[in-house]
This record gives C-alpha cells, sequence and structure tokens, in this order.
C-alpha cells in the first residue's frame, strides 16, 4: 500500500498478455522515457496493449508504435485517472481508444497521434462514461473509428479540446471529435470526414475561435459541425 511504481529508459518489443501486453500496473505507475513496439493485449476482454494501469499513472516522453488490444487502448490503458505528456503513439488498435484509453478523469498534452484505429470508439483516444477529459497542444492525423464514432477523440461525458491540429480523421459519426459535453477552442481541422454526421464535429456544447477546413460528411449532416 502506498507504493508507487516506476519505469525509466527502457524499450518493450514483442511482448503479449492479457491486460498490458508489456507492462501492468496494479498501484499508481508512472512510466518515462520509455519505447513500445509490437506488444500485444490478446484476449477477448484484454485492454492496454502496452501498458495498462489499474490504478491512476503517468506517461511522459514516450513512443508507441504497433501496439494492440483486442478491447480497449491499443497502447495505453488507464482504470484510474492519468496523465499522458509528450508523447508520441503510431499506428496502434483496439476496439475502443486505438491508442489511450480513460475509464476516468485524463490529460493529454503535448503529444502526437498518427494513424490510430479503433474499430467502434475513439479512433486515437476514449473518454469513458462519468469521466472528464483534456487534450491540449496535440496533433491528430489519419486516426479512424472504423465503423464508430470520434475518428481521433471520443468523449461519452465532458471534455475540453485546445491548441489542438486534426488533419485527415475518419469516423461513421465526428470525423474528428464526438463529444458529449463540453468546449472547443483555439483549433484547426482539415480534411476530416465523418460518413454520416460531423465532418470534424459531433456534439459539445461551444466552439471557440477554431479554422475549419474541407471537411465533410458525405451522406449525413455538417460537413464542419
Amino acid at each position: 500500500y502506498g507504493a508507487i511504481g516506476t519505469v525509466i529508459n527502457c524499450n518493450f518489443t514483442n511482448n503479449s498478455a492479457n491486460m498490458g501486453g508489456a507492462i501492468h500496473s496494479i498501484c499508481p505507475g508512472n512510466v518515462t522515457d520509455c519505447n513500445f513496439v509490437d506488444n500485444a493485449a490478446t484476449g477477448n476482454n484484454s485492454v492496454g496493449g502496452a501498458v495498462c494501469f489499474e490504478n491512476s499513472g503517468y506517461v511522459e516522453n514516450c513512443n508507441f508504435v504497433n501496439n494492440t488490444a483486442y478491447s480497449g487502448g491499443g497502447a495505453v490503458y488507464f482504470w484510474g485517472s492519468g496523465n499522458v505528456t509528450n508523447c508520441n503513439f503510431v499506428n496502434n488498435t483496439a476496439g475502443y481508444g486505438g491508442a489511450v484509453y480513460f475509464d476516468e478523469n485524463g490529460n493529454v498534452t503535448n503529444c502526437n497521434f498518427v494513424n490510430n484505429t479503433a474499430n467502434e470508439y475513439g479512433g486515437a483516444i476514449f473518454f469513458n462514461q462519468y469521466s472528464y477529459g483534456i487534450v491540449i497542444n496535440c496533433n491528430f492525423v489519419d486516426n479512424k473509428a472504423t465503423i464508430g464514432k470520434g475518428g481521433a477523440l471520443y468523449f461519452a461525458d465532458k471534455g475540453i479540446v485546445s491548441n489542438s491540429i486534426f488533419i485527415n480523421n475518419t469516423a461513421d459519426e465526428g470525423g474528428a471529435i464526438e463529444m458529449m459535453s463540453g468546449n472547443v477552442t483555439y483549433c484547426n481541422f482539415i480534411n476530416n470526414t465523418a460518413y454520416s454526421d460531423g465532418g470534424a464535429i459531433w456534439g459539445c456544447d461551444n466552439v471557440e475561435n477554431c479554422n475549419f477546413t474541407s471537411n465533410s460528411a458525405p451522406n449525413g449532416n455538417g460537413g464542419a459541425n
């Protein structure tokens, strides 16, 4: 009790488990300056292709490439609250949250998400119901929710997105973002697509000081929002 697990400056390649293909932490944990490549959480209910936190967690200055989870969090899964800072996520896949899944409150800052895929919701990041999500100064390029919602981001509850860029993200609904409630400010949306509604954004309460260019909803409503 009261312990904090710390992993610093390590490389994890081609590891697998049911929860946390490379790391599974049952206590609060910190992962810093690590690389995770080709790790997998296997099994029908598997979560956290690279890292699974059963408690709160903090991830900083890490790279996640080609990690997979059948259920949630292709790279990282947080059962408790979580923070992700200065990380890169490339080609990760899961059912929900192609790169990152937050079951409780989450903060993501100064990160890049490229070509991550969720079969259902949140091509890059999924924030679960009753969670509060904050995303600031991030780039989202070529992420997709294959048959679901939120090509880059999905908020099942409240969220804030600010100073971020969304390019070429796709989903059935909410090409870049789907948000039940919250604010989107000072963001750029370019060439995002929703096959039904909300080419760039579906939902949210307020959109302020954003730029929308060449977004589309070819079979639905609201090419931009």
